[in-house]
């Protein structure tokens, strides 16, 4: 088996790259980047989304072509690492920003970890605090914004890393963490296969061993097309005796098919022994008629899943299946909120 010695050092743990506040009962802002953990180097993609929950419009007015700023700290040294509007110039007309009822407006940026000197950052954790800036707060004076709002995040280098095909740095993260706990494994050859589509099976396994739960010897068989010598009937049985998994109706469990997004964070949920909590749902996709609406809108709010927005929209894709990749970050959240 060929294997990788690469350093992989991380000094903060996310869990959940969003930050969302409410800057009073009509405006709701939020930020969110791309990824939790970045590699060195790597473009670090910003999203700050104001919503307007009011049926009026509403109108900001700006002293000069400037509406927003941004700032990003190394929190784990207290240093600032850059700002947005350092050393820029802004016209010095009134603009004006305005968002229908119910409407949103959203601002995208792009930060290449340098600062604003040019010099590249280390790897270590960042928090990004993004805020508007309307004509009282035009100085930025962050403290005084009612529009700021923060997210943290961390830039990786890949070291010890077990398996060569592993390029998503949050991928990477979650992989390592599971697979030096015994919790997953690789394929003969040496790789892990991120994107490989997971089975209802494997699922249901992987979800048991890192909850870990040890199946017995002794089950009845409960599905017709689980049979007692298959690969994972003693675990398809254990989760089944738990409540973890389900049939597919007429006595099947559908063994081979691929497990989808929905099906899987359903599962996860209902292992954790989580209560359902009672919330809004943030997902445009997800109807409260799905079987698992209560544990997918619970894994939310507990940070084990989070998607960021598409075209100021939150998408959920109950029906999408589930890759390798997916499922190790979704596992990998899953047993910090279990501890």
């Amino acid at each position: 088996m060929k294997k990788i010695s690469i350093a992989f050092i991380v000094f903060c743990l996310v869990f959940s790259f969003a930050g969302i506040v409410r800057a009073n009962d009509n405006i709701e802002v939020k930020v969110v980047t791309d990824k939790t953990y970045y590699l060195i180097g790597e473009p670090v993609k910003i999203t700050y989304t104001l919503n307007n929950n009011s049926d009026a419009p509403l109108r900001f007015t700006f002293n000069t072509t400037q509406m927003y700023d941004f700032s990003i700290v190394n929190y784990g040294l207290g240093t600032l690492a850059y700002r947005w509007s350092k050393d820029k110039i802004f016209a010095q007309v009134i603009t004006y920003l305005e968002i229908p009822a119910y409407g949103s407006k959203s601002f995208t940026a792009e930060w290449n970890q340098k600062t604003n000197a040019g010099n590249a950052v280390t790897i270590g954790g960042y928090r990004v605090s993004f805020w508007l800036v309307p004509e009282e707060d035009s100085f930025g004076k962050i403290g005084q914004s009612p529009y700021l709002v923060t997210t943290i995040f961390s830039v990786v280098s890949t070291v010890n890393m077990p398996f060569p095909d592993l390029i998503d740095p949050d991928v990477q993260y979650f992989v390592k963490f599971l697979y030096s706990r015994g919790l997953i494994k690789g394929y003969p050859d040496g790789t892990f296969k991120p994107n490989r589509n997971l089975t209802r099976t494997e699922g249901a396994v992987l979800i048991v061993r890192v909850m870990g739960i040890t199946p017995k010897e002794d089950y009845r068989q409960d599905f017709v097309d689980v049979p007692m010598d298959f690969w994972g009937f003693k675990w398809i049985e254990e989760a089944f005796s738990r409540g973890i998994v389900k049939g597919t109706g007429q006595g099947k469990f559908s063994p081979d098919s691929e497990i989808t997004r929905g099906e899987f964070v359903t599962m996860l949920v209902r292992a954790l022994g989580l209560p359902i909590v009672d919330a809004e749902n943030p997902f445009i996709d997800l109807s409260p008629s799905y079987f698992g609406y209560g544990e997918i809108i619970t894994a939310f709010y507990n940070n084990i899943i989070f998607n960021p927005d598409e075209d100021g929209k939150i998408y959920f894709k109950p029906l999408g299946v589930l890759a390798r990749g997916d499922a190790a970050i979704l596992m990998g959240r899953a047993i910090k909120v279990k501890k």
